[in-house]
């Protein structure tokens, strides 16, 4: 059964990665926002074995830089969520123009204010980047996935630390895919390691982000400058990756979770432009 959600989220990737290229040949180049809706759109429709995939977007159009929401749950009630930022590349300066986003007359950088969003909700959410991605020739060197055989366009939706992102705008708001793709996660190896295969679809997931991009995420370093303008003061920064570096399962999902898995028109917040709810086995 994990087959079908791993083909999902894969399939989804080299989706991605031709939209990208053809967009770009094309003289258009592909929005975040655009990627987004066709990715949870395509995620959402098709029947997968064992699993009941949901997405919902809010009508209105969605402005750059607003937050959208993964959520894994199953059998055992036991729920995973992950705030998400999504960044598209540029071909032609090979880098991700909007990455370090800041809104006009917002007192923090977006990458803090995701950190904030999610590490400071009920229940705490891990907050990530994900790299919507097209590169040519040997631009990606690394592999991070033991499980599989490497394809450059599995990378097309890729996960990165929020924390990793900060520290890039603290170093000089460095944006390149060079400075990147050493911490770039194929995001298909939330629901297909091999190496977390046991437990829950939600215990599986915080497993592997644990063990790989929390784990990557370690010493003073990662939180840079506490006096950089735009971040988030030092103490709250420090109770903040606390509960980063600790994910906890959470025994329930949000309302709008709930509502959305049963078929009912979910009220997102304000700060939230979608969600996706990826459920094992039935709901109950």
């Amino acid at each position: 059964m994990k087959n079908s959600l791993c083909d999902a989220f894969q399939v989804r990737s080299r989706s991605a990665w031709r939209l990208i290229s053809r967009g770009q040949s094309a003289g258009v180049r592909a929005a975040e926002e655009t990627i987004t809706n066709l990715t949870l759109m395509e995620l959402s429709l098709p029947y997968r074995p064992g699993f009941r995939i949901r997405a919902c977007s809010k009508k209105e159009e969605a402005s750059l830089g607003a937050d959208w929401e993964m959520w894994f749950g199953g059998r055992t009630g036991r729920w995973l969520g992950l705030r998400v930022q999504a960044k598209a590349i540029d071909l032609q300066s090979v880098n991700f123009p909007h990455l370090h986003y800041r809104k006009k007359g917002a007192s923090l950088y977006q990458s803090d204010t995701l950190i904030r969003n999610a590490l400071a909700s009920t229940p705490a959410l891990t907050p990530v980047y994900v790299l919507y991605t097209y590169a040519r020739g040997a631009l990606l060197k690394t592999w991070p996935c033991g499980s599989y055989q490497k394809q450059t366009s599995l990378f097309g939706c890729s996960l990165v630390s929020a924390f990793q992102i900060r520290l890039l705008r603290l170093k000089g708001h460095k944006r390149a895919l060079a400075d990147l793709s050493d911490h770039m996660l194929p995001w298909h190896c939330l629901v297909c390691c091999n190496n977390y295969s046991n437990g829950s679809l939600a215990e599986r997931a915080a497993s592997y982000l644990s063990n790989t991009l929390i784990a990557g995420d370690t010493g003073e370093s990662i939180l840079g400058s506490p006096a950089a303008e735009g971040s988030l003061h030092e103490e709250e920064l420090a109770q903040l990756f606390e509960v980063y570096r600790r994910p906890r399962l959470s025994e329930r999902a949000p309302n709008y979770v709930l509502s959305l898995l049963s078929d009912r028109e979910p009220e997102l917040p304000d700060n939230l432009s979608a969600v996706l709810v990826v459920h094992e086995g039935d709901p109950a």
